[in-house]
């Protein structure tokens, strides 16, 4: 008797459940961006000066309509570190420019110790991780470097700091 019972309480529950998931699943809200194939708006880490100015990553959501992206690592972004004396990590050094990035996209540093420093140093440049995380990758040692690390979809600064190896204070300059 029971069983019956049950069996015939649980009729109309499980039907208007599945009613309910169908019409739920009929009128569930689309995936953004998914229909136009446009990239959602990068995710915004840091304050952004809306005074300086932003490069743009190839399809990035920001891109200005009727504009192509910029190119990245260029002098008019750049700016120069300190790396101290006695293998102390300087100070973050941040880019003139802002970057809005796209999904999967890796940004560039290029740096290069100042003419007559006669030091030697280990640089690190900012970067994020999938869950759009800051992560510091090395991008060399020596009197210069160049190197691509992950950024993604991201709106920040890039950030520069190094270290001296050889125990003398310098410049340098990156972008």
């Amino acid at each position: 008797m029971k069983r019956n019972l049950w069996m015939a309480g649980a009729g109309p529950v499980v039907l208007i459940g599945l009613l309910c998931l169908g019409t739920g699943s009929a009128s569930a809200a689309p995936n953004p961006g998914a229909a136009d194939d446009q990239p959602a708006s990068p995710v915004v880490v840091e304050p952004i000066d809306p005074a300086d100015p932003m490069v743009f990553a190839p399809g990035s959501a920001l891109t200005p309509e009727g504009s192509t992206p910029s190119l990245l690592g260029t002098p008019k972004c750049g700016s120069s570190a300190y790396a101290p004396p006695g293998g102390a990590q300087g100070p973050d050094s941040r880019a003139s420019c802002s970057l809005a990035g796209s999904p999967g996209f890796r940004t560039g540093y290029t740096w290069q110790m100042q003419n007559g420093s006669g030091t030697r140093v280990c640089a690190s440049g900012l970067g994020y991780n999938t869950a759009y995380a800051p992560i510091w990758y090395g991008v060399g040692c020596g009197g210069s470097g160049a190197v691509n690390v992950p950024w993604g979809n991201v709106l920040a600064y890039q950030k520069l700091h190094a270290y001296s190896i050889n125990g003398y204070g310098g410049n340098i300059n990156w972008h």
